[in-house]
């Protein structure tokens, strides 16, 4: 119950920041892309060959996202379709999965879709319902990594009973980031669910990306010297 309660300040965190002037969509996320924030976990076919039995999986990427969080970043819907506050809300398992992770299990996106995966044997096998397209991660002179992208809220997750990260990052699309007051519109968005919630690290996506590209501008800078 106390789970739920979080799912749904979750929901009216987003709502209260959606109707901010100029946001066109939010959403949230365990980590951001390319800001070294990164789980890893072995995932499991249902459908692996006999011959794979007992052999260790391979652990992956893997991010916790509500329903809308591809939309507000960007990230393309190959197969299939996201997941909805209603398969949060009552549990049900699904998962969505990157482009390239699909294709190597199952060859195409496509065929990925109704397929079931699990990160452990303690835990349900869960329906991929979606594919999206591949994401960079680690800086983009590195290729875009496999992932996993289980629901914000889970009946059990390695282990653990109604899962449900508590600290997360929202994502905020708009043409008014860095502008006069629009920090201040968040933070009373926020507090107005929850007042005792900090806002912190707030950042644009493209101060992500030049910190990732630091050290890559760094070695090419090097190689010019070099050469």
């Amino acid at each position: 119950a106390d789970s739920a309660r979080v799912l749904r300040m979750q929901r009216d965190m987003i709502d209260r920041l959606a109707a901010i002037p100029g946001v066109t969509s939010v959403s949230f996320t365990g980590n951001v892309p390319m800001a070294g924030e990164r789980s890893r976990s072995s995932i499991e076919r249902e459908d692996a060959l006999s011959s794979d039995t007992g052999a260790i999986p391979p652990a992956r990427w893997f991010r916790y996202v509500p329903p809308g969080y591809f939309q507000t970043i960007g990230t393309r819907m190959v197969a299939g379709r996201d997941f909805t506050w209603h398969e949060l809300e009552e549990l049900h398992p699904v998962v969505v999965i990157s482009e390239n992770l699909a294709r190597e299990l199952w060859s195409e996106p496509r065929s990925a879709v109704g397929k079931r995966i699990r990160e452990g044997t303690g835990s349900p096998w869960r329906t991929v319902v979606g594919v999206v397209g591949d994401v960079y991660d680690d800086g983009v002179h590195r290729e875009a990594p496999a992932i996993v992208y289980w629901p914000s809220f889970m009946d059990v997750f390695q282990g653990k009973p109604l899962y449900l990260r508590r600290t997360f990052t929202f994502a905020i699309r708009t043409g008014r980031a860095g502008s006069p007051g629009f920090l201040t519109q968040v933070n009373d968005a926020i507090a107005s669910v929850k007042s005792d919630v900090p806002v912190t690290r707030v950042r644009t996506l493209g101060d992500v990306y030049g910190r990732s590209m630091a050290a890559t501008s760094f070695a090419l800078v090097m190689l010019v010297i070099a050469a």
